[in-house]
């Protein structure tokens, strides 16, 4: 069994790169490649997926198998295309990958049909539709590299309350759009 390693590393933070869902796609067909016998969903989320929006310059891929029992078939899959694998890195419910290259990405893996899936989707879309929000989220980033918050858990930490916020701004917008 692969022993989790370090979670903390030193981050930046980049203007939006256009280039990003296309590296997405690129690194998704991959993923597929290497587990096509796997049956799991794929999605682009995190900041790289809104347009516009500033970002660690990681490419973040959400997969989601619909039971943990192909855990281990894709943890070493990801692992041969040159990820490290992290544990849980302090999300209950997701394991977390990343890879560090030229172009680096995360890979979070979380059941398809969970709360936490829902909740990623969610708050992508709801930046994506929602400019002042992604415009406030860019502040955020901002005062904290400003601040010199540059590790990934220090800004992590640093944006919690307010991403929390975020995701109750969007499931209120939701339920306001949801027809009775």
């Amino acid at each position: 069994m692969t022993t989790p390693g370090i979670i903390d590393e030193k981050i930046t933070v980049s203007d939006y790169n256009p280039q990003w869902p296309e590296l997405f796609k690129e690194e998704a067909f991959e993923i597929h490649n290497v587990l096509s016998p796997v049956k799991f969903k794929l999605e682009h989320i995190g900041s790289t997926a809104v347009i516009g929006l500033s970002a660690k310059p990681v490419v973040d891929i959400m997969l989601g198998p619909t039971s943990w029992k192909s855990l281990p078939e894709i943890k070493s899959g990801l692992i041969a295309l040159g990820y490290e694998y992290l544990g849980e890195a302090g999300v209950p419910g997701r394991e977390y990958f990343r890879k560090r290259r030229a172009q680096a990405f995360n890979v979070h893996i979380m059941l398809s049909d969970s709360e936490l899936w829902r909740n990623n989707i969610l708050l992508r879309d709801y930046l994506l539709s929602q400019p002042e929000a992604a415009k406030k989220y860019a502040q955020i980033k901002e005062e904290a590299i400003a601040q010199r918050i540059d590790t990934l858990i220090a800004y992590s930490n640093h944006k919690t309350q307010f991403i929390a916020a975020l995701l109750t701004e969007a499931r209120t917008a939701v339920t306001k759009q949801a027809p009775l």
